[in-house]
């Protein structure tokens, strides 16, 4: 644990960025914020695995300008508007491309990562599996003349998102998920309009202070992140169960029928990122890993299951077991929607369909899904 001074000073500028933040922005999402700051943070432990986040919100939100651009104050931060296929290595004599450019560590900024999304299939597929190299911590870039440069060192990217990324299966598959999600809320009624009006001409003087006060924060971190204790370790190895389950592949034909069977990520990798944003956090605080630690956990595995599944997982939660016209009802998603995810869902081992006789069929969770919703204490009993 920190000294009573430190603490002292490390809630000091927290509490300043909070209250800068009520004082510019509307309904700030502090946790939300948080778990954006552990993620960068977790940058400057070299040792640890990289913490990529999709920071996911509708225009106009807050996203960009609190979530990514308040990281700009930082060193080795690097704020990217589009990527190619020769990004990261080039071919050219005159500039060997960003990976030289930034040496062996650096953070990634993109404001809008949406815009890959519209890119022709085999250069999305092509940057999906340079990212993944990037993510591994070695890039080779391989040309018709053989096997040029070679990069090693750790990368980290924080991407802004519009929902369209939800849609975007193709991309998610490619990239392995090594993303996880922050959902950014919703801020557009009449006093975030009031607010927004309030900072006309004052911009580039709010961002300054907003990134003065978030590089504060991460450059007095702890040297060292703090190991988190067994049982939390635990917790956060359920959550990565859960989100492992949630997030699976279906794959399905040209009818829309379920060809295959699912294809689900290791959870190892998930845990991984995981544990090590909840240990950021804590290092930001000076403590050691506590409850409002593993609530960055929860928040981040919670976003990462795409929205739809969530929709329904919420509410299977407290009225299980469910028919489904009591799903379209809860998630206000249209009948035919919902269907196709309950069979997802079922597909991939989380909700069992159980017929209690002519027309009258209910949904739950599969026993052995309720297990580790227990476990990471999702579910009550």
């Amino acid at each position: 644990m920190a000294s009573p001074t430190a603490s002292f000073a490390v809630v000091a500028r927290w509490q300043s960025l909070h209250t800068y933040l009520r004082q510019w922005f509307h309904k700030i999402d502090n946790q939300a914020m948080a778990c954006n700051m552990a993620c960068v943070a977790a940058h400057f432990y070299r040792k640890e695995p990289p913490v990529w986040l999709f920071v996911v919100g509708p225009s106009s939100s807050g996203k960009t300008r609190v979530g990514i651009d308040s990281f700009g104050g930082l060193n080795f931060v690097y704020p990217m508007g589009d990527l190619t296929s020769k990004t990261f290595i080039s071919a050219s004599s005159n500039y060997k491309g960003l990976l030289a450019e930034i040496g062996d560590h650096g953070v990634l900024t993109f404001k809008d990562f949406t815009t890959i999304l519209s890119k022709r299939e085999d250069e999305r597929g092509e940057i999906a599996a340079q990212l993944r190299e990037v993510y591994d911590g070695q890039f080779t870039k391989r040309t018709g003349m053989g096997i040029g440069d070679t990069w090693r060192g750790k990368i980290t990217v924080i991407a802004g998102a519009t929902n369209a990324l939800e849609r975007a299966w193709a991309i998610r598959r490619e990239l392995g998920e090594r993303f996880l999600t922050i959902r950014w809320p919703t801020t557009s009624d009449y006093n975030g309009l009031r607010l927004a009006a309030s900072q006309r001409g004052r911009d580039p003087e709010i961002n300054t202070r907003l990134q003065e006060l978030v590089t504060d924060i991460i450059h007095n971190r702890m040297p060292e992140l703090p190991r988190l204790p067994e049982e939390m370790t635990e917790t956060v190895a359920a959550y990565s169960q859960v989100l492992a389950r949630m997030r699976g592949q279906v794959y399905r034909g040209r009818e829309k029928e379920i060809i295959d069977l699912p294809v689900f990520e290791d959870s190892y990798r998930i845990h991984k990122q995981l544990c090590t944003a909840v240990a950021a956090h804590a290092a930001l605080w000076h403590r050691t890993p506590q409850e409002e630690d593993l609530h960055i956990a929860r928040r981040l595995a919670l976003d990462s299951i795409p929205l739809s599944r969530r929709l329904i997982f919420e509410a299977l939660q407290p009225l299980a077991p469910i028919h489904m016209h009591e799903v379209s009802k809860f998630t206000k998603l249209p009948d035919s929607t919902a269907e196709y995810h309950m069979c997802d869902l079922i597909a991939l081992g989380t909700v069992q369909r159980i017929s209690r006789g002519t027309n009258d069929v209910i949904h739950e969770f599969n026993e052995d899904f309720l297990t580790d919703l227990k476990l990471a204490n999702l579910v009550q009993g």
